[in-house]
């Protein structure tokens, strides 16, 4: 089990940071419950018609892999304690996740500012790649301060 990292606030924070996790491997059960989440299994979860689309083959949704890929930076702790929410996100999807694919995600923090007495807002670029980059997103959270 991977150890988790210190609680780290608002404060901790800097311009230029980043955050590395993965990777992870994707297999048959994350795929299929990419699309009892999303409710859209054609394209993903049917190997017959996946064959005649542009992949030719059966594609994980692109939130699902955004999902993941997020969890590989959260779930290391840094925001535990600390994350409030997401404020607003951004995402392009380049290029397609298969099954049996590794991702990896990087979080590299843009901006910190102090929005209030308690809490700020960080802006930051999550990647998540294969060999390509498969989820391009900048995300806004709101952090609590140090207490």
């Amino acid at each position: 089990m991977t150890e988790q990292a210190p609680t780290l606030w608002l404060d901790d924070f800097k311009p230029g940071q980043t955050f590395s996790g993965g990777p992870r491997t994707i297999n048959e059960r994350d795929l299929l419950f990419c699309a009892l989440w999303c409710g859209d299994g054609q394209p993903h979860s049917n190997e017959e018609y996946s064959r005649n689309t542009p992949f030719g083959r059966r594609i994980v949704h692109g939130d699902g892999t955004l999902a993941m890929g997020t969890g590989l930076i959260l779930g290391q702790g840094m925001f535990a304690g600390s994350l409030i929410g997401y404020d607003s996100m951004e995402i392009r999807y380049p290029n397609p996740v298969f099954i049996g694919d590794a991702i990896r995600s990087q979080l590299t923090i843009e901006t910190v500012e102090a929005t209030g007495i308690g809490e700020g807002v960080i802006e930051a670029a999550l990647e998540v790649k294969t060999d390509k980059p498969v989820v391009q997103s900048r995300v806004r959270y709101l952090v609590k301060r140090k207490p």
